[in-house]
């Protein structure tokens, strides 16, 4: 009889992306052989370095997966000499570690907030996080290579929110509207935005707020609801567990970090809002983003606008580096990734849902835009 593989979970179960890669790890297991899971949701108090030492000696757990912060677990565990992978980006210290591609989430950021038309961009990060220093500076440096500056706050310590209350204000205050403003997780971005609704700002027409993670809970309870860059968790669950039981094997550890790349923009109402003084160009994107869910072509953007289509097409380039055609397809795809992630149509209705009736024309364009086809982007998406 196969014996099982014995392993310690280590995560923040009150956080959605701490629950995702929980529910990441049980799904990996499920499916390969027999595993005993002893599960620590809490990370920070010394009882956890107590049970987590017992769990070593006297248990002979063989791995140890998940938040690796706590000092005296990692020595705990470098003396036991057992495998282990870090799912935490507050350090760029522990190997190995597999981590969500944090340069690559704040390029994504600035790419939904430069499609928008924004001039002012700003970061809200956190002190000494490695992941909140990454992402960014893949925004500042998308920011910056589209021709605009970033503003970046990083308060001086970890302190309560409202104890930054005061340099928060401020810094907003500072900031030119419309800002366009990325924060480093959800709950960043819906402290962010309780303190400018406080200094009478509008959200998102004075402040477009999006944070990192899609915690579900977080977005749902800001008002407006909160945008968020997607990560999956079970994704980074599952490459984690495969590290960790080619380890448990007898296999070598990875030189450098696994990244898992973003799935995407969970577009809500915090960011949705078009900041283009143009007109003309306003108008159009308008028009298009309404008729998302229909066909439309160029001409009907130009009759809507009543400006010619040679004008129209300059305007577009000069101000978003985009033609009107781009721009349609762009958001055509973008409603598309919506409806596929909310897993209740088949890609067919997606398609037509999205003025893309005709099915290989639908995937030819997803797959262009997106780098994959449809259904392979809902498993990636429902699987984190």
């Amino acid at each position: 009889m196969e014996q099982p593989k014995r392993i310690v979970l280590m995560a923040p179960a009150n956080a959605g992306f701490g629950r995702d890669v929980v529910k990441g790890v049980f799904d990996y297991c499920s499916g390969r052989g027999t595993w005993d899971i002893l599960f620590e949701g809490i990370l920070g108090e010394a009882v956890v370095l107590q049970r987590v030492k017992a769990a070593i000696m006297d248990w002979k757990a063989q791995g140890v997966v998940g938040w690796l912060t706590n000092p005296g677990v990692v020595a705990a565990i470098r003396k036991s000499g057992i495998p282990s992978v870090n799912v935490s980006g507050i350090s760029a210290n522990y190997r190995p570690s597999v981590w969500g591609d944090f340069l690559a989430i704040g390029q994504m950021a600035a790419g939904h907030f430069l499609t928008r038309g924004f001039t002012s961009f700003a970061y809200l990060g956190s002190p000494d996080c490695f992941y909140s220093r990454r992402q960014g500076q893949g925004f500042s440096k998308a920011i910056a290579a589209a021709g605009h500056r970033c503003d970046v706050h990083v308060p001086r310590s970890q302190t309560p929110w409202l104890n930054q209350r005061t340099a928060l204000q401020k810094w907003v205050l500072s900031l030119r509207k419309p800002v366009a403003i990325l924060a480093d997780s959800d709950y960043c971005a819906r402290n962010l935005l309780w303190i400018s609704q406080h200094l009478g700002l509008r959200c998102p027409e004075d402040v477009a707020l999006m944070g990192v993670y899609n915690d579900d809970l977080e977005c749902a309870l800001s008002t407006p609801p909160l945008s968020s860059v997607v990560v999956s968790g079970k994704q980074v669950a599952a490459q984690a567990m495969t590290l960790l039981e080619n380890m448990i094997g007898g296999a070598k550890p990875p030189a450098r970090p696994v990244l898992v790349k973003p799935l995407g923009i969970a577009s809500r109402q915090s960011s949705d809002v078009l900041a283009i003084e143009d007109r003309d160009v306003s108008a159009a994107l308008a028009f298009i983003k309404r008729h998302a869910h229909r066909s439309v072509n160029v001409r009907d953007v130009v009759k809507h606008c009543n400006v010619s289509r040679r004008t129209l097409e300059r305007r577009f380039v000069e101000l978003l580096g985009r033609s009107p055609k781009d721009e349609i397809m762009r958001v055509h795809i973008e409603r598309a990734k919506t409806l596929l992630l909310q897993g209740d149509m088949n890609i067919g209705a997606v398609g037509a849902a999205c003025g893309l009736a005709y099915y290989p024309r639908f995937t030819r364009f997803f797959r262009r835009l997106t780098g994959m086809a449809p259904m392979e982007y809902r498993k990636q998406g429902i699987s984190g």
